[in-house]
């Protein structure tokens, strides 16, 4: 039994159903966003995948190639057709694209719509946000036409302000899963380094800073601060969401060094590897299935949102079983404090143009987080 065979078994045994649902995954072109649609449309061929590329050209390619897996399949699903798998652009280096993503993803969930497989409602199942980018070494940093360091906006803004304006389409009792880093614990939720209007405490825009945290850019800290803010933003989002039966978890898929992700970084990995981090190194192919797991399995299901996900130091790499080595983690108030987390919202709409309140606050100001001791270490979690 390959690996392939051997994660999807894993899948299907703890799929939480097997009607077809509606899938966004953004940063679907490539590494485990792109294995992670091939799986989805194996485990069931009438899913609905909206595949998020940067460019036209990527988002075309890459639909196609999820389309090829299922040739002897299509004469067993009648109403199984291409339009089922449907290409979408969102660059995360953009806002505006960010904005017309949400407007093209309204028509095409119109235009794609098949009351007899989807239902009688219309909309997203799952969201998965799954793009990220880690800058070359020894590059000072780099801004986006908003005038926002690469980094923050491509893996923390833009994500933020993706959800806010397609959140409505969100079906009740469905799922946001993002993509993130045990990496995260290496930092603290300081955001000294946005810059605030003393008079009115909101961030101030089109003011350049290089970090958030107001320390010295370094590509692999500013990739590890973003992961961090990703899951902040996942338990503000399960609060906030919850109210609308839709859960929300983080999860980190490993270190996996054949992804796009590490283009810049081959070179110094070999003399990083330690044989800790050799025995956790998980595939793309595993990383994807986490991913489809998050997505799809009963078990993160009956834990609920707000939780972190990852392996828990079982030392086996790719042959780690998802929901028993890889499982959840309260996520640390010692690194993600309510107060932070809410700063944090609040600065970040600030910074994607949008209202702190566009998506309603959470019913009480509860913390949703559980304290959680010990901590992982940095090299208990790996490079990841």
């Amino acid at each position: 039994m390959n690996e392939i065979e051997r994660i999807m078994i894993m899948l299907l045994q703890n799929q939480e159903t097997t009607d077809p649902k509606t899938y966004v995954i953004t940063g679907a072109t490539s590494g485990i966003g792109l294995e992670a649609a091939k799986m989805l449309i194996l485990l069931n061929p009438l899913n609905r995948l909206f595949l998020v590329g940067r460019n036209e050209q990527k988002a075309q390619i890459v639909a196609k190639e999820v389309a090829s897996v299922l040739p002897r399949q299509r004469r067993r699903y009648p109403h199984y057709c291409d339009h089922h798998i449907i290409p979408i652009v969102c660059d995360h280096s953009s806002f505006t694209s960010v904005r017309e993503f949400a407007v093209e993803l309204q028509r095409k969930l119109e235009a794609t719509y098949n009351r007899s497989i989807q239902g009688p409602t219309n909309g997203i199942d799952v969201l998965c946000l799954n793009a990220a980018t880690l800058r070359p070494k020894d590059v000072p940093a780099e801004f986006t036409q908003d005038d926002l360091e690469v980094t923050f906006q491509t893996n923390h803004l833009s994500p933020l302000l993706l959800v806010n304006l397609i959140y409505p389409q969100l079906n009740r009792g469905g799922r946001v899963v993002v993509t993130t880093s045990g990496l995260y614990v290496t930092q603290t939720l300081e955001l000294n380094g946005i810059p605030v209007d003393a008079r009115t405490d909101r961030a101030i825009t089109k003011e350049r800073f290089e970090t958030a945290n107001d320390v010295e850019y370094y590509c692999k800290s500013s990739y590890a601060f973003s992961k961090l803010c990703n899951v902040a933003m996942a338990v503000e989002l399960e609060e906030r969401l919850r109210p609308r039966g839709i859960t929300v978890s983080s999860f980190s898929p490993g270190l996996i060094t054949q992804t796009g992700l590490f283009r810049h970084h081959r070179d110094v990995l070999p003399f990083k590897r330690t044989r800790d981090l050799m025995l956790n190194e998980k595939t793309v192919s595993w990383g994807a299935g986490a991913l489809v797991f998050m997505a799809t399995s009963r078990t993160v299901g009956m834990y609920g949102g707000g939780t972190f996900w990852q392996d828990q130091g079982s030392n086996k790499g790719p042959a780690s079983v998802y929901g028993n080595d890889f499982g959840p983690s309260p996520v640390s108030e010692s690194h993600i404090t309510l107060e932070g987390r809410k700063r944090l919202w609040s600065l970040s709409c600030d910074l994607a143009g949008i209202s702190e309140t566009m998506m309603p606050p959470p019913p009480s100001a509860l913390s949703a987080l559980d304290s959680y001791s010990p901590v992982p270490s940095l090299q208990a979690v790996g490079d990841y």
